[in-house]
């Protein structure tokens, strides 16, 4: 008797836990009252805010520049990677390995683009920091300052750190 009787709580204690939880709030409405998906318009990204002073044009980044970091880390090369920046082109020079980039920079936005008759680059392999700078001009979209005074291209992937020469 005793053993049918803890059967039966031991039973009942257990199809308590098969049951769902209460509902503490009430279900939200999918949409607001007076709302049409339809003729609502999606709110605008904004984009994130940088982290030092946008740049205003390309005549605040003309100049000969040296990277200092990609990705906020140093260069593990031996040698550096030279820039000049005109006011409408990026050069890179590491040793016989050069990129260009037209790029296009207002209030901090940026676009680059490979330049269309770049010299292809010399016949060693790339190194890791060239292939990562390569990467991070490639797609970069933001310029800015920081109080350094040291150069930010940024992008999805990556960032590239320049001081003047």
């Amino acid at each position: 008797m005793k053993l049918a009787i803890l059967t039966l709580l031991i039973a009942a204690a257990s199809a308590g836990c098969d049951r769902p939880a209460p509902r503490t709030e009430a279900p939200k409405s999918a949409e607001p009252r007076g709302t049409n998906p339809a003729i609502t318009p999606a709110p605008s990204p904004q984009p994130a805010p940088l982290p030092g002073i946008a740049v205003s044009g390309p005549s605040k980044i003309v100049g000969e520049w040296r990277v200092a970091g990609i990705d906020n880390r140093s260069l593990s090369q031996p040698f550096g990677i030279a820039l000049s920046i005109s006011p409408t082109e990026i050069r890179a020079v590491s040793q016989c390995v050069s990129f260009e980039w037209t790029y296009t920079l207002a209030e901090g936005r940026l676009a680059t683009a490979r330049h269309p008759s770049a010299v292809p680059p010399c016949l060693r392999s790339l190194s890791d920091d060239e292939t990562d700078l390569r990467s991070a001009m490639d797609s970069a979209v933001g310029a800015y300052r920081l109080p350094s005074n040291a150069l930010i291209f940024a992008g999805p992937a990556g960032s590239v750190t320049l001081f003047t020469q």
